[in-house]
């Protein structure tokens, strides 16, 4: 039997769904699934439509089990730098990008973010206007997805891998449980 692993790799253009597994020692893989992402603008802000693009990880996962019913695992890889707030299960909404222009009161777009600056960034700039008063998660994009498909919130943000169960009914006519993995945290 082959192990067949789902990988849900998504950033700042787009995503994808892919099966990978080694067959007789050759490390195979089909893309199943590609979709757009990109920043929307909203109330002159540039932000995240994190609820479309849930769904189209949602539709990409459906459609890879249906052509690889035998997946064991289901890996998640995100783009750096931008996170969700959250407030027990709810989503402090808008997701701001990083390249949102409200972070140049301390940020120069010109000279670029070095390593992990820009949610370093974000975080100081969300806390000058309060939005951190109520926050009890602040969860990077590949935890915040992971959350949206098993329930559980990892809260690490070391590199560290995090592990859930993909939460019953989620995904149609899928009776097993199948596990999610946070297979980095600090990707782009």
């Amino acid at each position: 039997m082959l192990n067949r692993v789902l990988i849900v790799d998504i950033n700042e253009n787009g995503g994808s769904v892919s099966a990978s597994w080694t067959e007789n020692g050759v490390l195979k893989s089909n893309t199943v699934f590609l979709f757009d992402n990109h920043e929307e603008v909203f109330c002159g802000h540039k932000i995240w439509d994190i609820e479309t693009v849930f769904k189209k990880i949602t539709e990409g996962i459906e459609k890879a089990l249906a052509l690889y019913p035998d997946i064991s695992e289901i890996r998640l890889k995100a783009w750096k730098y931008d996170y969700v707030l959250m407030c027990g299960d709810t989503e402090l909404l808008p997701c701001y990008s990083h390249r949102d222009e409200r972070v140049s009161e301390l940020y120069d777009f010109e000279s670029g973010a070095k390593d992990h600056a820009g949610t370093v960034i974000q975080l100081m700039v969300d806390l000058r206007h309060g939005r951190l008063r109520t926050v009890t998660d602040i969860l990077m994009m590949p935890e915040y997805f992971a959350y949206r498909l098993t329930g559980q919130k990892g809260g690490n943000f070391e590199k560290k891998p995090m592990r859930g169960r993909l939460r019953p009914g989620l995904i149609g006519n899928l009776d097993r449980p199948l596990d999610v993995y946070v297979e980095e945290i600090w990707s782009n």
